[in-house]
């Protein structure tokens, strides 16, 4: 991907605005942007023409208006931030979806891209990591929201328990060619041994 070009957030809601549109309507006209940001159509009109200038867009006025090559890419590059962050925030952190809009709508501006694939790939491995997974994300939202208190002595129980479990299964397998390891068991799961398989407490 080429490196998009620095625009003010203004600027950058407004293409995100147009790519909205015209992916929900097909077309987009400065009235729709207007009514869409909730702003005057004045102000539409100045930022318009200074997406034009940039080649982000193409604006004639009272014509329909379309997104460059240049403008698509970086609408699209200002989503997918967008989305990643209003994920996180929802998924992970169990944030109100509104809220998480309005974050990842500030944030989206000004994150660096290295930090939107640092929380990426915490996000997967959260979800990837057998100690971690939907349980874990669970308990935090239990403890945030002062419903679970998270003590030292429950963490203590909790990892000697993984422990046994993933010593047990070693020694199951001992006599075999192939040997347990963290990467043979299921996603998400406690490593409690039911018979069956892994499976969360």
């Amino acid at each position: 991907m080429t490196q998009t070009e620095q625009l003010s957030a203004s600027l950058e809601d407004y293409l995100e605005a147009i790519f909205n549109i015209i992916s929900d309507k097909g077309a987009v006209r400065a009235k729709d942007i207007a009514k869409y940001l909730g702003v005057k159509a004045g102000s539409v009109t100045v930022a318009l023409k200074a997406l034009s200038k940039t080649d982000h867009i193409n604006y004639q006025p009272y014509e329909v208006i379309t997104l460059t090559s240049k403008g698509l890419e970086q609408a699209k590059e200002i989503i997918r931030k967008h989305e990643i962050l209003k994920d996180f925030f929802v998924g992970i952190l169990g944030a109100d979806p509104k809220v998480a809009e309005e974050g990842a709508c500030k944030i989206e501006h000004v994150i660096p891209e290295r930090l939107i694939k640092r929380l990426t790939s915490f996000t997967e491995f959260i979800q990837a990591c057998p100690r971690c997974g939907s349980d874990m994300i669970e308990k935090f939202h239990g403890y945030f929201n002062k419903i679970q208190p998270c003590e030292i002595e429950q963490c203590q129980v909790c990892l000697g328990k993984s422990i046994d479990h993933l010593e047990k299964e070693r020694e199951k397998m001992s006599n075999s060619t192939t040997q347990t390891t963290l990467l043979d068991i299921p996603n998400g799961s406690k490593l409690d041994y039911t018979g069956n398989g892994f499976a969360c407490n």
